[in-house]
């Protein structure tokens, strides 16, 4: 199991995405889920991509938003995916998170609030943040998983 879907462009990965989901792992102790890191080599990809964020990463994904994404086929695919598994938002499973000045969201995402990188890494609660979008959402589970897990920023 994965606590979300990191969806990422290709050529952010090397520089910003596998850096990211190592610091996850280590300092915020959640497991990010990266298609080339955790992917099968040889298996149907994007049918692959959708049953993994389904069923191991509970529909959450954060987005990576960098001058990239947009020419993504990979994340083009995760977005529309990922909001047809919450197409009203109502459960946090969207969770934007921007990386560069001046990105222009996915018409599917606007609206949502973001996570900006470099502020809130510069304010120290980029950790208390993003553990609070992927582990407690609003849905009707949600108190229940605050109770069951414990943050390492409470």
């Amino acid at each position: 199991m994965y606590d979300f879907y990191l969806a990422v462009a290709e050529s952010d990965l090397e520089a910003f995405g596998i850096p990211f989901a190592e610091m996850v792992e280590r300092r915020m102790n959640m497991k990010p889920c990266v298609t080339l890191r955790d992917i099968v080599p040889g298996t149907a990809k994007y049918e692959t991509m959708a049953e993994t964020l389904e069923t191991r990463c509970n529909g959450k994904v954060v987005f990576v938003l960098s001058k990239n994404f947009n020419n993504s086929e990979e994340c083009q695919f995760l977005v529309q995916f990922a909001k047809t598994l919450d197409p009203y938002a109502k459960q946090q499973k969207l969770i934007p998170l921007v990386i560069d000045k001046n990105v222009k969201l996915p018409r599917v995402l606007e609206g949502l609030v973001c996570i900006n990188y470099n502020a809130a890494l510069r304010e120290n609660w980029l950790g208390r943040r993003l553990w609070e979008a992927v582990h407690g959402g609003t849905d009707r589970h949600a108190r229940h998983r605050r109770r069951t897990l414990s943050s390492p920023y409470s």
